[in-house]
């Protein structure tokens, strides 16, 4: 399954076969890949992060020239899927919030503790009805005063006490 026609600029949409590529982390931590041929420095971003956080993964040189999409993360080599998931974590960094553990307001300011799966954080925001967007299927993008974003689940995935904490001031 190496290419296909697609939507894409060209007419053409490259599908990466992920048991036909290998990623590997070189000298300085940039990400490379090797892959029908080619051999380099590579870029991985999520096409849709927020909704698909182990799909459509775009892979093309740092430059911007797209070598193609995975669809998938199954059947990739264990080591390379290691290497690849550690990337998309990075990027684009969006930490998710499981528990809050407190969320106080101060002079027109929101004091956020948070738990995420990237660890504890604390952070401002302005006006919750600025710096919360609701996302479709309940999720909401948290956007603190430094411009960081956090992914806050539907409210029925989180527990009683965090529902609690939110429903206060949403």
């Amino acid at each position: 399954m190496s290419a296909m026609s697609g939507m894409s600029g060209t007419g053409e949409r490259i599908w990466i076969d992920p048991a036909r590529i290998r990623f590997r982390q070189e000298e300085g931590g940039l990400l490379a890949a090797s892959w029908d041929g080619r051999n380099g420095t590579v870029a991985a971003r999520l096409l849709f992060p927020i909704t698909h956080t182990d799909s459509a993964i775009w892979i093309g040189e740092p430059t911007g020239e797209e070598w193609g999409v995975l669809l998938s993360l199954d059947g990739m080599e264990s080591a390379s899927r290691a290497v690849l998931e550690g990337e998309l974590r990075l990027s684009p960094y969006l930490p998710r919030i499981k528990r809050i553990t407190a969320l106080r307001r101060q002079l027109g300011q929101f004091h956020w503790e948070v738990a995420t799966d990237r660890g504890p954080f604390a952070f401002q925001t302005g006006p919750l009805y600025e710096a919360v967007t609701a996302m479709p299927g309940g999720q909401r993008i948290v956007t603190d005063a430094c411009g960081q974003r956090f992914l806050l689940p539907e409210e029925r995935r989180m527990n009683g006490r965090t529902g609690r904490r939110l429903a206060k001031w949403l």
